[in-house]
């Protein structure tokens, strides 16, 4: 059996019970944890989650044996299964995030595996770890935590690793989401995920004009975070002031509806990833 078999994300299945521990346990993060399975089924996101992605091979080549790895931040159960399918199954994995309902949900895949793995219900912030992890993934984490905060995330991390260890940081750089774009992407956005929804025949958990309100709510607030980064030189910087040394820097090609995509063109956007190591 492919490890891509053995761990693999019944995503239609996961969406439902994610919606359900969402609406009954998050307080601000509520819209994005109900919405992201959906929001992914829908592939109205980059998608550098899913089987076949750059960035499978890519975790798996910089992996020792028995690695330790942090995910650190994981809106839903994406993450978990793209590092299960990297890894071999003697690798420790701890999934961080400050919300419980993403680790309620790799709690409930891991089990069904029948692998076993560690949460943690941290702010990155706050993570005081020391020398643990052979290879950390932030994934499209640092642009939601506020500017002043970045660096403070970054040494954190920084602390949390092995001597030799690796930081995989992924990253949006783009135009900001903003004016009349923004406007338009409110407008548009809930009936992308829709249409692509009903195309797929994927129910809805709740009335259509409920879900379509969330993806507005969702929309909006998404306008406050794009564009928080306009060029890969400022993660360059931000990650060397924290002590890496920036090893390699990779493109990941968007796996999108054509909709979206011409939102990406329209944007400049590109999904970055860096990979850095403690410099000695």
């Amino acid at each position: 059996m492919s490890r891509s078999n053995t761990y693999s994300e019944p995503l239609p299945e996961l969406a439902v019970e994610t919606f359900d521990v969402a609406a009954r346990q998050c307080a601000s993060c509520r819209d994005t944890h109900t919405l992201w399975p959906y929001i992914r089924l829908s592939r109205t996101s980059i998608g550098a989650e899913r089987e076949g992605s750059r960035l499978e091979p890519l975790l798996a080549e910089l992996l020792p044996e028995r690695p330790v790895i942090l995910i650190a931040g994981a809106a839903d159960t994406g993450l978990l299964a793209l590092v299960a399918r990297a890894t071999s199954s003697d690798a420790e994995i701890t999934v961080l995030d400050r919300c419980d309902t993403p680790l309620e949900m790799c709690r409930r895949l891991s089990a069904r595996w029948g692998r076993l793995i560690a949460t943690l219900h941290q702010d990155l912030r706050d993570l005081d770890i020391r020398d643990q992890f052979d290879l950390v993934l932030l994934h499209h984490t640092l642009q939601f935590v506020p500017a002043e905060h970045r660096m403070t995330v970054l040494l954190n991390l920084a602390r949390a690793l092995h001597p030799n260890g690796y930081l995989v940081h992924s990253f949006n750089v783009s135009r900001s989401l903003s004016g009349a774009l923004g406007a338009e992407h409110r407008d548009v956005y809930p009936d992308w995920v829709l249409d692509e929804l009903a195309r797929i025949d994927v129910s809805l958990p709740e009335p259509h004009a409920e879900f379509r309100a969330r993806l507005r709510a969702h929309a909006t607030n998404r306008e406050r975070h794009t564009g928080a980064f306009v060029d890969p030189a400022e993660v360059d910087h931000l990650m060397q002031a924290a002590g890496f040394s920036v090893e390699r820097s990779i493109v990941i090609e968007p796996d999108v509806i054509a909709p979206y995509r011409s939102l990406i063109a329209k944007l400049n956007m590109q999904r970055i990833v860096k990979i850095g190591h403690l410099s000695s």
